[in-house]
């Protein structure tokens, strides 16, 4: 887990097919997160996290939530003002991170012009 918070809000819409919104998140009282904010974009799955502002993740690693409670996965639509989660990234698949790999689904994807540079080693 590299995040563990409270949604203070999530927005999604459909448009030309795709689901894209963001989540934000508040760290929760009493963990490593107090103090600080976690914001996620979405395109049908989790395209970026940034941690107090700076990029944090990005895809091709995957980016996911689950309810704290009940530790079950949150899809997008399903995440709710006022939920407790948590976030877990898993690291981007070998192929993926190859050249080839990240000129198809990389940060530029998700519409950033940083680097790809994983913060989660496998």
């Amino acid at each position: 887990m590299v995040f563990s918070g409270d949604v203070d809000a999530s927005t999604w819409s459909t448009e030309g097919g795709f689901t894209l919104g963001e989540i934000r998140l508040s760290g929760s009282t009493g963990t490593d997160s107090a103090g600080h904010s976690m914001r996620i974009t979405l395109k049908n799955e989790n395209m970026a996290a940034w941690l107090d502002g700076a990029v944090f993740a990005t895809i091709t690693e995957l980016i996911c939530l689950f309810d704290r409670d009940s530790g079950q996965p949150i899809t997008n639509p399903h995440c709710a003002q006022g939920q407790r989660v948590s976030v877990v990234i898993l690291p981007a698949p070998e192929a993926s991170t190859t050249p080839r790999g990240l000129a198809t689904f990389g940060p530029a994807y998700a519409g950033l012009d940083a680097p790809f540079s994983p913060q989660i080693q496998s």
